[in-house]
C-alpha cells in the first residue's frame, strides 16, 4: 500500500507493518517500528522502509556489528526491505525506478568510496 500525501483514510507505516502475516517475533515488530518512526511522513511506505533499512545496515557497518551483537538489527534491516517491495506491489508501474534506486542506494552503503 503506498498512500498519498492526503493520509486522512490511509493506514500509517505502524499500522500497514502490524497486518503484515504472518507477524514477525515481538521484538523484530517493536524493531520496525522503531526504525521506521522517523520516516513517517515520506511518499510511500516502500520509500520510507528502504530509508530505514539503509540507515540501519549503515550503523551496523560503521559499528562492525557482523556478529551475533548486530542480529537483531540485520534481521530488521533485511524484514523492511522485504516489505518495501511488498508495498511497491501495490504500485506496480513504480516497481522498476524504486528497484533500480534501492539497488544504487545500498550498493553506496556497501561501498562509501
Amino acid at each position: 500500500m503506498t498512500p498519498s500525501k492526503d493520509r486522512s483514510a490511509s493506514p500509517s507505516l505502524r499500522e500497514w507493518l502490524a497486518t503484515r502475516e504472518p507477524p514477525p517475533p515481538p521484538a523484530l515488530a517493536a524493531r520496525l517500528v522503531k526504525l521506521t518512526e522517523t520516516h513517517e511522513e515520506r511518499d510511500s511506505f516502500a520509500e520510507a522502509m528502504l530509508l530505514a533499512s539503509g540507515e540501519a545496515l549503515r550503523r551496523l557497518l560503521h559499528d562492525g556489528q557482523t556478529a551475533r551483537d548486530g542480529a537483531l538489527e540485520l534481521l530488521a534491516a533485511d524484514a523492511l526491505a522485504t516489505y518495501a517491495f511488498e508495498a511497491e506491489g501495490d504500485a506496480p508501474e513504480e516497481l522498476d525506478g524504486r528497484c533500480t534506486w534501492a539497488m544504487r542506494y545500498f550498493s553506496a552503503i556497501a561501498d562509501p568510496a
